[in-house]
């Protein structure tokens, strides 16, 4: 019996192992131009022969191309040729011949696809006739016009036989399309050689990229001088005997210092020996424990069984003790039914010697009684009114009789007292009323100032600024007050608080840029703003400021103006609201036509004279000047503090009164 036949061993015989090169197919590639050639091997050896200049090398190139990475490749090497003679463009572009320059001596290429219009492409189909599997693998070139560069290109490897004419043409004029028609019909699309490479070897089980750099330098070798080192460097794959060295050396330390680490447990276990003796009685020690534990939780349920048998021979007694005070119930009642008729007898005796005026009697003493505490209870009441009212005691009707005839001139006396105690109250609650608006107002201007710490100007003028600049559509800077952009100096405090008197009402001014006049001009006049508002017209236009009239220490040289586009009109509006002698003393100050003292007198010539006394010229919660409102906060804080302990003392003298006004009604 024959497993297989002669005709099947012999067919068995013709199949060959592994992926052989079925086909090549090139367009454009080299000289190879204009249409789709192609090379059978059909997975046979095959001699590649023709003249010099047939193509040889170029189709040789071409398998080099597809198989070996750009950096490594070297063109020509089959006809000796140097490396830079022929390059991947030369081979995109055709060059077959070069032509010399009669002007400048130099030699250019010629090529056949120069116009960049074209594309080049190389195919490879590999079969496995073993299995029937067969790979193709290609690359695709493309150069455009003018471009100096190395051609772009792309690499794909599929699971089937591709052929130029059928899958690389009539896609258009766009490489892109060429790419996505060949993805979408399963080939697989690479931008690296290094994934091609990879996928491509995977795919004909090439194990190793070794097997590639064999065949690269054997690709037309002429000769071999050391077989050896050709073997050694080319067919073997690279072995690092310094690693394994060292990998021995470690595992040696590891194995020494495994054995040292059983010694040394070795050691430890006969150190621990002694201590068994101890955990063996710990152990017994612990199980005795336990056992006393069980033992002790015990305890409760023996207890409680032990008075279980007490409570049930206490209950039996009282059981006995309770029969026998039954039968004394049963005998007692029986008493109190022969009392009962004992007493209805006497009833009847009684009523006949006259038993109904004493029931009558009877029956009328509740009702007396009750009278009685009713007028004690009232006369309690009068004692401790009388006592109130520092009168003595009522105890006869002759002196009820007197304390009525002094009732009318009491009363009016408490009138008196009480008219005087109800207007007190309401003189103290209207003056807390004022001291809790001033609190709140306080409160508020803090809550304002800490929400703009660079302006000291009351909160209800912000609070106009800011609706105008809201109508506006204006930050509020572009709207400033004076006060804002104008402080005394440091060196000049002293003549801070002369400096508020004198120009408050120009510091609350509002400075209107010519851009902004008429619009607030018109919402002004069209809103009731519910207080006072001065705002000037400021101008493009700015005069020189005049000179000043009187000479010497004047108010206006000690102040500061901040950085604004309204400084030159500032500075020449307080050269004429400022031009105010600082005198230091009384006799400076009649003696200058204008002058200011530090306590706040003011002359404006002309014999006028001024001084605002209705607050402290160093009350800083009034200051409306400067752009650093830390010095106001710090007082506004201290005053809401004083405030805060005045409440509090005034709320107890209200209570006190009211509980004064609450005895006296």
């Amino acid at each position: 019996m024959t497993l297989f036949t002669k005709a099947e061993i012999e067919q068995a015989a013709e199949v060959r192992s592994g992926f052989r090169l079925l086909r090549l197919e090139v367009l454009n590639w080299g000289t190879f131009h204009g249409r789709v050639w192609v090379l059978n091997p059909r997975g046979s050896n095959a001699l590649l022969t023709g003249d010099i200049g047939s193509g040889k090398s170029t189709i040789v190139d071409a398998i080099t191309t597809l198989l070996v990475p750009p950096r490594k490749t070297a063109y020509n090497r089959a006809a000796g040729a140097e490396s830079k003679e022929r390059t991947l463009r030369s081979y995109v572009q055709g060059h077959y011949k070069s032509e010399r320059n009669e002007t400048t001596g130099a030699s250019r290429p010629i090529g056949l696809r120069t116009d960049g219009s074209s594309y080049s492409v190389i195919l490879g189909v590999f079969a496995d006739e073993q299995s029937g599997a067969a790979v193709s693998i290609a690359q695709v070139f493309w150069l455009g016009e003018g471009d100096p560069g190395p051609p772009e290109r792309f690499h794909l490897v599929a699971d089937e036989a591709l052929s130029i004419a059928e899958h690389f043409t009539h896609f258009g004029d766009s490489i892109a399309a060429l790419r996505e028609r060949l993805r979408n019909g399963g080939a697989r699309v690479h931008q690296s050689f290094a994934d091609y490479g990879k996928d491509f070897r995977r795919a004909m089980g090439i194990p190793s990229e070794q097997a590639m750099e064999l065949f690269h330098q054997t690709v037309s070798m002429k000769s071999v001088g050391d077989l050896n080192e050709f073997v050694r460097a080319h067919m073997l794959e690279p072995f690092d005997m310094q690693s394994k060295v060292d990998g021995l050396i470690r595992h040696f330390d590891d194995l020494t210092k495994a054995h040292e680490a059983v010694r040394r447990a070795r050691d430890q276990l006969a150190e621990l020996d002694p201590m068994l003796a101890v955990f063996d009685q710990h152990d017994a020690a612990t199980g005795r424990l336990v056992e006393l534990e069980q033992q002790r939780g015990a305890v409760p349920f023996f207890v409680a069984s032990g008075r279980a048998e007490q409570l049930r021979l206490a209950i039996g007694a009282h059981e006995t003790r309770q029969a026998q005070l039954q039968g004394e119930l049963g005998e007692a009642e029986r008493h109190v039914a022969a009392v009962r008729e004992q007493l209805e007898q006497a009833r009847r005796a009684r009523d006949g010697l006259g038993g109904p005026r004493l029931a009558e009697i009877q029956q009328r003493l509740p009702l007396l009684e009750d009278e009685r505490n009713r007028r004690q209870v009232t006369d309690d009441r009068v004692a401790t009114l009388l006592a109130e009212l520092d009168l003595d005691p009522v105890a006869s009707e002759a002196q009820f009789l007197a304390r009525r005839q002094d009732l009318p001139r009491l009363r009016a006396d408490l009138g008196a007292r009480l008219a005087t105690a109800e207007n007190a109250l309401q003189e103290q609650l209207v003056d807390d009323a004022k001291l809790r608006d001033e609190a709140t107002a306080v409160n508020a201007e803090l809550v304002s100032l800490a929400a703009r710490p660079d302006s000291n100007i009351p909160s209800q003028f912000l609070e106009l600024r800011s609706r105008l600049s809201q109508h506006l559509r204006v930050d509020d800077t572009e709207l400033p007050f004076s006060g804002e952009l104008i402080a005394v100096a440091d060196d000049s405090r002293e003549w801070e608080g002369a400096a508020e008197r004198l120009l408050r009402g120009f510091a609350l001014s509002l400075l209107v840029p010519d851009s902004l006049y008429a619009e607030t001009s018109h919402w002004v006049n069209a809103h009731h703003l519910g207080q006072r508002l001065v705002y000037f017209h400021i101008t493009a236009r700015t005069e020189r400021a005049d000179p000043s009239s009187s000479a010497g220490d004047l108010l206006v040289d000690r102040l500061e103006l901040k950085p604004s586009p309204f400084g030159d009109w500032l500075r020449r509006e307080l050269t004429r609201r400022a031009d105010y002698h600082c005198a230091a003393t009384v006799e400076e100050f009649r003696a200058a036509p204008r002058a200011v003292t530090r306590e706040g007198q003011i002359k404006h010539g002309r014999g006028r004279h001024e001084k605002d006394d209705r607050r402290a010229i160093d009350d800083r919660r009034n200051f409306v000047l400067g752009w650093n409102t830390r010095q106001k906060v710090d007082a506004l804080l201290d005053r809401a503090s004083t405030l805060q302990a005045e409440l509090n003392g005034r709320d107890e003298r209200a209570n006190t009164r009211r509980d004064e006004l609450a005895g006296l009604r």
